[in-house]
């Protein structure tokens, strides 16, 4: 966003119109437009494709959250514009950079750990062929765009949905494997599995806090007489899934190096905060 805001200091030119004119335009990119806001998206593309949310498995259709988009997403692309794209990332970059500069952005600074250049990272999994890619998510759409240079192939996946659960990593693995000749790729998780299984365990945690309150008289004849203190380790676990909820922000910046807000966290995996919170209310009454 910095480096957008310095493009429309230096040219005295906003972002979007910018890369329309610099770099969609000698692509032949005729359908990509840039927006600076994510509000201003349905305006700019009028006939784009609804964003989903992954709910237990099930694409659920809803707006894209407002916000400041120039310089990191924004980008409204197609499939076919996407490929020249690619192509003149994988072909020296004309006519909108030399080579050296495409080079450049492909390229890790020495020194630098996880392999991110300017825009690209390279990936050298050990199973499959080398891969410079980089990824996009919003909270309804997400992208991953790879470049193949041992075999010259190079793909982007634009996806109209977005979801923790969904193995688009997998994907990605999988048809760079196809494309490297690196055999047969491995299935991608299954996300209607996984979904289920947190589905099922919803259910086990509700029908255990029903058992538990169904038996609480008989916990608190068999408490009777012992020390407040020795209930306190039962009372933690009970919750610690309400801290785990409350505290699931920092813990989860905590963990990827990134920061979300709730909202962006419930859209993004609500099977997991559905099990939060089923897990929380339960635990706080029977606590209680």
């Amino acid at each position: 966003q910095v480096l957008a805001l310095l493009i429309e200091v230096v040219t005295g030119e906003p972002w979007a119109q910018y890369l329309g004119q610099h770099v969609f335009a000698p692509l032949g990119m005729a359908r990509t437009v840039a927006t600076a806001t994510s509000a201003e998206a349905a305006v700019a593309a009028p006939d784009l494709a609804e964003g989903h949310v992954l709910v237990f498995d099930q694409p659920v259709a809803r707006r894209e959250l407002d916000g400041l988009v120039a310089g990191s997403t924004g980008v409204i692309s197609t499939a076919g514009d996407m490929a020249r794209w690619l192509v003149a990332q994988s072909t020296g970059g004309a006519p909108v950079l030399p080579a050296q500069d495409v080079a450049l952005m492909h390229t890790p600074p020495a020194g630098v750990a996880g392999g991110y250049g300017m825009g690209w990272q390279v990936v050298t999994p050990a199973d499959g062929p080398r891969r410079i890619e980089h990824t996009g998510v919003l909270s309804t759409y997400s992208a991953v765009q790879v470049l193949l240079p041992d075999s010259g192939y190079a793909f982007a996946l634009l996806y109209g949905g977005n979801s923790v659960l969904a193995d688009t990593a997998g994907v990605t693995t999988g048809l760079a494997a196809l494309l490297g000749g690196a055999g047969e790729p491995t299935a991608p998780r299954s996300t209607a599995l996984l979904a289920a299984a947190i589905a099922a365990a919803c259910v086990l945690v509700l029908a255990l806090r029903v058992r538990s309150f169904v038996r609480v008289g008989r916990w608190r004849r068999r408490r009777a007489g012992r020390p407040w203190w020795t209930s306190v380790p039962g009372f933690l676990w009970l919750i610690l899934p309400a801290a785990v909820l409350a505290g699931l922000v920092p813990l989860v910046a905590a963990a990827a190096g990134r920061v979300f807000t709730f909202w962006q966290l419930c859209l993004a995996m609500p099977e997991v905060v559905v099990l939060l919170a089923v897990a929380a209310v339960t635990g706080i009454l029977l606590a209680v």
